[in-house]
């Protein structure tokens, strides 16, 4: 079920947007591209990350392998750049020097993303995510590097201010709560309960006493 909702949602909303914008003047190259990405959706929900190939891909699109191969070098980057073309991954973190108050924000706002329109897709990718290293690492490197420097700088002003305590374990902090959120989400099937983001944070950084 979750498999064909995501794929009607897809081709839903790749129908709309191509009736929206008029090919005309729409350079060849960015044409293509978008169809690939679209077929790599589709191929990703129903197929699986396993079984899908970029030859299938690219004849789902009507594009030559050798087009997806001058642009991809892995099945696993033709995926992250899908789910970035078909999914808003951009998750708002905000640095007002109250670790406690900024971590909820940034959870609170990360959980409105897997739960908004999106969500579904979102949670096909994140399940084919967690069995694959190679499409997490793909995942990581493109998306999750630059935030997790700046949680990290985050929670050790917090350290170095007295905010939390000088025993702090700053990676475990950075990651564990985006960690529990996908991992929920994931094993959930799109669904997650709306006080986890205040739980982690009553948990993972309580009040330094």
């Amino acid at each position: 079920m979750l498999a064909a909702e995501a794929t009607t949602t897809v081709a839903a909303a790749v129908g709309a947007s191509d009736a929206a914008a008029p090919r005309r003047g729409r350079p060849r190259s960015l044409e293509r591209e978008r169809d690939i990405l679209a077929a790599t959706v589709v191929a990703l929900v129903d197929e699986g990350f396993d079984a899908m190939t970029m030859e299938g891909v690219a004849a789902a699109a009507g594009a030559g392998k050798a087009t997806i191969y001058r642009r991809w070098k892995s099945k696993a980057e033709l995926v992250v750049d899908a789910i970035r073309e078909h999914v808003s991954l951009d998750v708002e973190l905000v640095d007002t020097g109250d670790i406690r108050a900024d971590m909820r924000a940034f959870l609170v706002h990360l959980q409105s993303r897997m739960l908004g329109p999106d969500g579904r897709l979102l949670a096909t990718f994140l399940a084919e995510r967690l069995r694959h290293p190679v499409l997490a690492e793909t995942f990581d490197r493109q998306f999750v590097s630059e935030k997790r420097v700046q949680l990290r700088a985050m929670v050790e002003r917090a350290v170095a201010s007295g905010d939390l305590p000088a025993g702090t374990d700053v990676d475990l902090i950075v990651d564990v709560g985006k960690a529990i959120m996908v991992h929920e989400f994931a094993q959930h099937g799109g669904k997650l309960r709306r006080d986890l983001p205040d739980r982690i944070v009553r948990q993972f950084l309580p009040p330094n006493t």
